[in-house]
């Protein structure tokens, strides 16, 4: 893909750059420098910067299946550019706890102000808390996302920890959940469980059935009786019940809502699924393309590489709290590494090619 090329191309250069480092020295008079050679360390963070505001913008609706086909795309890219497996990993667990899987630690007598900080919620840019509905949507973004890349093939990813991945974080979600007689459980478990399920249910299914099987049968004689069901909790409440309606043999037999054939492993434990073909002749074939932008190709991303709402960041309606530039102590990056995908900004859209924009980061 583009973004492997680029990656492999600012890696190239780096290389030659330390190289003449090791030679020349540093320059003072405004030639080389040890910051010159971090090209690639900026494109990779910048591909994640992008993938986290994106899946946080208003209009991305994970449990829809917005987020297979970018989900597809990461993992395949992750097989040819490792260094992505622990970059990304650190951007989610940053911007969602919930992701890792953690559930915040808030005491009985936290006051309101207290319990949204516990929880992650954002402030505006008048001091403002973000609604509950809003915190619960983008923790299912952000949720969701990781899902759908386990669920991805190639088979033997291991973005996320790949399919063993998906097992081991349901299992360690529901370790994390308080035993009864403890009611309601936290607020997080029915969005966050409705999120991973939608996403990768199908192929826990199918790759791990006497384990799923387990899994989905506490949840639903024992989880699910136990959900928040006030006036924050019931919708998410009312939606994972709904997910749980058909069983085992729902999750075995139906697609999530929006995946990809091509790219979603649904084999049978045993079977193993290579890397899919190229993503844009599959997103042309469901409309627009990989990333939702009907101007972007696998040869060109015009606009923005993940749509309109990723590159406007005010979308997400939130002040960034924590700024962003790369890597510490970065310099733009060289000027064959910020141009390596075809045109001055390399993902399109508002976001500038510089290191040092400041890129947003929510916490959620």
């Amino acid at each position: 893909s583009d973004v492997v090329n680029a990656v492999s191309a600012a890696r190239t250069e780096d290389d030659q750059i330390k190289s003449q480092l090791q030679e020349t020295g540093a320059m003072a008079d405004g030639g080389l420098s040890p910051d010159m050679a971090r090209g690639k360390r900026y494109l990779l963070d910048l591909l994640c910067s992008n993938v986290i505001v994106r899946v946080q913008a208003e209009g991305f609706n994970g449990t829809r299946g917005d987020g297979f086909p970018l989900a597809a795309f990461l993992a395949s890219v992750s097989v040819e550019v490792k260094e992505l497996v622990p970059l990304l990993a650190a951007h989610f667990y940053t911007a969602c706890p919930a992701t890792i899987p953690k559930l915040p630690d808030i005491t009985d007598d936290e006051s309101e102000t207290g319990l949204m900080e516990g929880l992650g919620m954002l402030k505006d840019k008048d001091g403002n808390y973000e609604t509950f509905d809003r915190f619960l949507a983008r923790t299912e973004g952000l949720v969701s996302i990781i899902a759908d890349i386990m669920a991805s093939v190639p088979s033997d990813h291991i973005l996320f920890g790949g399919h063993q991945g998906a097992l081991d974080w349901l299992g360690r979600f529901l370790d994390l959940l308080p035993p009864a007689p403890q009611d309601p459980l936290p607020l997080l478990t029915a969005p966050v469980l409705v999120a991973f399920l939608t996403g990768a249910g199908h192929m826990l299914a199918n790759k791990f059935p006497d384990e799923f099987k387990a899994y989905l049968d506490t949840i639903m004689n024992d989880i699910s009786t136990r959900l928040d069901v006030g006036t924050i909790g019931q919708p998410s409440a009312t939606r994972l019940k709904k997910i749980l309606d058909t069983g085992f043999e729902g999750f075995r037999t139906t697609m999530p809502p929006g995946a990809v054939g091509a790219y979603y492993d649904a084999s049978r434990s045993g079977e193993s699924v290579s890397a899919p073909p190229p993503l844009a002749a599959a997103s042309a074939g469901a409309g627009g393309n990989v990333f939702g932008n009907s101007t972007a190709t696998g040869a060109q991303f015009g606009g923005s590489i993940f749509d309109n709402t990723s590159a406007d960041t005010s979308n997400i309606g939130f002040q960034p709290q924590q700024q962003q530039q790369g890597f510490p102590g970065s310099s733009p990056a060289p000027m064959s590494a910020q141009t390596a995908f075809g045109q001055p900004q390399p993902f399109g859209g508002g976001m500038s090619s510089a290191p040092q924009q400041q890129q947003q980061q929510q916490q959620g």
